[in-house]
């Protein structure tokens, strides 16, 4: 008996492994189904970041930096978000494909969590002297479960990097425990330290609530008069969180002071908290799925959960000093879903657009404790109590559907064809738990109540599942993967201009149109133009902006270039993939691409960002050759336009200006101020507006529209033209240059503007131009004789040669300009001089004589140094303070034997 006990948590593992492999099979993401695990960002983004990482272990990138990122970037805060944690090796296992890789450390994540669920439960019960029996065993069990495959976990499951958090708590706590009680130290820092290390932003979430039961466990041991004994441990709990977060602050203080370099209000608004304490109540039942958004948390943890909670506080056998304690450590997290304050104060002053209530897991962790404590003690509770319980659920469940169904128009609310599922585990679960007051077989009820869980957190999983809907197929995952390596192939057998290829030293980038991974470059470790994270640069997704150029609140995509910008930022190679099949279509090269780095004029000093994107392209090639190129045609004046759909109105007084078709060029005095919005006799086709540019022969037509005050993200129009990126046919975003569609021998170039909500449109900015392309040659053949040569290209030190001369003296890279650069000139010290509103680096020659000098560029990561320095002293305190405890406590042991 004793080693079945002893064999809980291995139980624990294995029984959450085996159904969430369940959920995944049944879903056919695992075994003879062809869906992949690789589910949205885990594909986009982190298996990407981790492997780059990865790659970085291996000695092919640096660590420090990485041009696979935007147009470059230090990889500090990347890798400490994303890609520090000791599974990620795993993947380096031969053979292994990403898919499987990726589904084995998921699996263990969670089968943990169960497991160290199960070890705290095992200590709390040996520290209250719980009966150790096969029956405690199976409800410690049935806890750790639900604690393990509650809704919150099995939704964020592809949150790789989250997921250390969900079994680490548990540890955490046994050592919190520790410490308060038996003064030991060691495992809370080791602890502290792994989860920071891993991943520093739950390690803040965890620590915080630490925190808050460091206190009430203080208070509940020495009361509120011992102030002695509270200060002492305060002052040691506070220099051990210290030597703790000092020990990883070669990785923290880099990755902060990029995360405070780059920090920016987004451009989409704060989403208010829509959640009251009934959604929260809601949000326990089975099958709950609100959007991935602030709407409502993800709480469900099992109907035993919500079933037993209320009931803890009426239970006889548990002390009022319990009942306290737990609303005093639940309360603040409830409290957190509903007041935007402390909500933002457990995000770490984040706004969250996505993934909303990150911190829900805690609550889902006291909420499974408080229940297990409850069925532990099931005798305190009168029979009685079992039958207003249940009623009362159902019917608030009951009622609250049309609420919710009326206030939350995008979610998938517990509708009615979910209610008779939960009214099925109400009734069984009551009925078992009833049983356990009067039958003397506890054994035998707590394994129905086991089975009875399993069969519901099955259920409740598949319902979740099915509402995410499918992930990417592994066949498409495969066949871009593929098509990637095909067209990286044909790009590395390339002879350019300089008979070096991609990865020689002249450095050219490659954009990627019909990409399905935002971030396919650091997947594969090829020099890219854009990506997508969260420790984006705002200054350069600014300026890109302002130049036409696809940019959003966290996410760049390679879209909205035109050969103005893939000429300055060195985007030489062009991989196109066919968009339905994923398949390579064609590598395309790009012959009047200048390299990484070049010499211009200093006007380029005074660039500024002054109107559309066409006068901010153009005005950024004359501050760069300091001649008045005119490289735009604006085409306005010869622009029709017709609609179905919609209409267009003044602002002022909302007169209808547009019925069949219309030249542009007659509301052309008033584009700016008109609202665009459905027809009242819309019928239900796609509403567009349908702009006609005339083609012309040598020319390439361009379109560009803006709306003013309008979210980013929400009921954007879209601007459609010829096929440039990833969204589906040939759209665009908003707020990118779109270039003109032209099928065959039309004599239009056609462009469709697409609104996409009921909502009214007041555009600030539509315009269309035609682009010189003798011109562009013109101005590249200008640039290109001041080439910088590249003598050497390590990732983080580069080394240049240049030929200064009077009219174009600065020395202008498209590297993203970020605190950590260093530039010397012939041997010395140089100043590194942002430019272009302060996005890109540059060096100012303007003193030196004309002529060659060698230039060197060197990055190192600020703060690593200082980061090394203060984790090798908290290191060596950390161990000094540690061995000083263990040296008092071997004393006192040798003087009590003594005595």
């Amino acid at each position: 008996m004793k080693k079945i006990i002893k064999l809980e948590p291995l139980v624990a593992f294995i029984l959450s492994i085996t159904i969430f492999l369940i959920l995944l099979w049944n879903n056919n993401i695992f075994g003879s189904g062809n869906y992949t695990i690789l589910r949205g960002d885990l594909f986009s983004q982190y298996t990407a970041f981790i492997r780059e990482f990865l790659d970085s272990f291996k000695g092919n990138n640096s660590f420090y930096y990485s041009f696979s990122n935007y147009f470059g970037s230090s990889n500090s805060l990347m890798f400490a978000y994303y890609a520090y944690n000791p599974f990620n090796f795993l993947y380096l296992i031969p053979g292994i494909s990403l898919s499987f890789g990726t589904t084995i450390i998921i699996c263990i994540k969670i089968g943990l969590s169960s497991a160290c669920f199960t070890l705290f439960l095992q200590y709390i019960d040996k520290k209250r002297d719980v009966n150790n029996s096969l029956y405690i065993a199976i409800i410690n069990l049935i806890s750790s479960l639900c604690y393990s495959l509650s809704s919150f976990i099995v939704i964020f499951h592809y949150h790789i990097m989250w997921i250390d958090a969900f079994y680490m708590l548990p540890l955490i706590c046994i050592f919190l425990h520790k410490f308060v009680y038996d003064n030991k130290k060691t495992g809370l820092i080791i602890s502290y330290v792994y989860l920071f290390i891993t991943n520093f932003y739950m390690g803040y979430i965890v620590g915080l609530f630490s925190a808050l039961c460091f206190i009430c466990l203080l208070v509940y041991k020495y009361g509120i008069k011992d102030y002695k004994q509270l200060l002492s441990k305060a002052i040691s709990y506070a220099a051990l969180v210290l030597l703790s977060v000092g020990s990883c602050m070669f990785l923290l203080l880099p990755a902060a002071l990029q995360l405070i370099n780059q920090t920016e209000e987004a451009h989409q608004s704060f989403l208010s908290l829509k959640a009251n304490f009934l959604d929260i109540i809601n949000s326990l039942f089975i099958g709950h799925l609100p959007t991935i958004n602030n709407e409502v948390p993800f709480l469900y943890c099992g109907i035993i959960t919500i079933l037993l909670l209320p009931l803890f506080f009426f239970n006889r056998n548990i002390k009022r000093k319990d009942k306290v304690l737990a609303i005093v450590i639940l309360m603040p997290l409830f409290l957190s879903m509903v007041i935007k304050p402390l909500y933002m104060l457990m995000h770490a002053f984040d706004k969250p657009n996505y993934y909303g209530f990150r911190f829900a897991f805690l609550a889902i962790f006291v909420m499974v404790i408080i229940g297990n404590i409850t069925l532990k003690n099931i005798e305190g509770l009168k029979l009685w109590y079992f039958v207003p319980a249940p009623i009362f659920l159902i019917s608030l469940y009951y009622f609250m559907i049309d609420d919710q169904k009326n206030r939350f128009s995008n979610i998938y609310f517990n509708d009615y064809s979910k209610f008779n599922i939960n009214i099925v585990f109400i009734a069984v679960v009551s009925v078992l738990v009833c049983l356990l007051l009067k039958i003397k077989y506890k054994t035998v009820l707590a394994c129905l109540i086991l089975v009875s869980l399993l069969v519901e957190l099955t259920i409740n999983g598949n319902i979740l599942f099915y509402q995410l809907g499918t992930s990417e197929t592994e066949d498409k995952v495969n066949t871009y993967t593929t098509a990637i390596e095909e067209g990286l192939d044909q790009i590395n057998n390339l002879e350019c201009n300089y008979n070096q290829t991609v990865y020689g030293y002249d450095y050219y980038r490659i954009r990627i149109d019909n990409d399905i991974n935002f971030n396919t470059a650091g997947q594969f470790g090829f020099n890219s133009l854009t990506s997508f994270s969260s420790s984006d640069a705002p200054k350069l997704r600014k300026l890109l902006k302002n130049l036409g150029i696809a940019t959003g609140y966290h996410f760049m995509l390679e879209k909205g270039y035109t050969e103005v910008t893939e000429m300055l930022f060195a985007a030489k190679y062009r991989m196109v993939l066919d968009y339905d099949n994923g398949q390579l279509a064609e590598v395309g090269v790009n012959n009047i691409a200048l390299p990484l780095a070049y010499m211009v004029d200093d006007n380029v000093y005074n660039y500024k960002s002054k109107g559309n994107p066409f006068d901010n392209q153009e005005y950024l090639i004359k501050c760069m050759t300091g001649k008045g190129y005119d490289v735009y045609i604006e085409a306005d004046d010869e622009v029709h336009f017709s609609s179905r759909g919609i209409s267009v109105n003044r602002k002022e007084n909302k007169e209808s200006l547009l019925s069949d078709s219309f030249s542009y060029n007659k509301i052309s005095d008033i584009a700016f101020p008109a609202v665009f919005s459905k027809d009242d006799n819309y019928d239900g086709t796609s509403p567009l507006i349908t702009f006609y540019v005339p083609y012309k022969k040598g020319y390439v037509s361009y379109g560009y529209a803006e709306v003013k005050d309008k979210e980013i993200i929400k009921g954007l129009p879209l601007f459609y033209g010829a096929n440039q990126g990833k969204r589906n046919g040939n759209s665009v975003a908003y707020n990118d240059i779109v270039r003109g569609k032209n099928n065959g021998n039309a004599k239009n170039d056609i462009f469709n503007l697409s609104l996409n909500s009921k909502d009214s449109y007041d555009f600030k900015n539509i315009v269309f131009c035609y682009l010189d392309n003798e011109k562009i040659k013109e101005i590249y053949n200008d640039l290109i004789k001041n080439k910088v040569v590249i003598n050497d290209f390590k990732t983080s030190d580069i080394k240049l040669k240049v030929n200064k001369t009077q009219n174009r003296s600065v020395v202008f890279t498209s590297i993203p300009y970020e605190k950590g650069w260093f530039g010397y000139v012939d041997g010395r010290k140089a100043e590194i001089k942002p430019c272009l509103e302060d996005t890109f680096i540059s060096i100012d020659l303007s003193e030196l004589d004309d002529g060659e000098h060698n230039i060197e560029l060197r990055f190192v990561p600020p703060g690593i140094k200082s980061g090394m320095i203060i984790s090798l002293i908290s290191v060596v305190l950390t161990i000094f303070y540690l061995s000083n405890v263990l040296k008092r406590r071997k004393n006192k042991g040798l003087q009590d034997i003594y005595h």
